[in-house]
């Protein structure tokens, strides 16, 4: 099954501006095209979209994201990928456990703020 550029980008959650954009910087490489010229995405294409997002939405810069892709297509056997990904996954780790401090600070000043309350 093939995706128009529409429909991909109704699946995904990503503005068709977006999903050429990143085709255009070689994110989502190989998408098909009809006849006519019009984009086709299959469903490799989509599960490309999918990491590409998630590595994205987890604050991997698109350059990285680039380099992933290309080691990904290129066949990279040297671990490069590998570590591209443990790295990351060691910077999401990091964001989270920072994430959780704030979260835990917001959480006392409620407590704090709930008993003024209550007097």
């Amino acid at each position: 099954m093939t995706y128009t550029i529409k429909e991909a980008s109704q699946i995904c959650g990503i503005a068709p501006h977006v999903l050429r954009f990143y085709e255009k910087e070689g994110l989502i490489p190989g998408v098909g095209r009809t006849d006519g010229g019009a984009r086709r995405y299959s469903e490799a294409e989509m599960e490309c979209l999918s990491l590409v997002q998630c590595l994205k939405n987890t604050g991997m810069p698109i350059k990285r994201i680039s380099e992933f892709i290309k080691l990904e297509q290129s066949g990279d056997s040297s671990g490069k990928r590998l570590e591209i990904l443990r790295r990351h996954k060691s910077d999401v780790e990091e964001q989270i456990q920072e994430l959780q401090n704030h979260l835990n600070k917001v959480k006392c000043k409620i407590d704090c703020y709930s008993k003024c309350e209550v007097k």
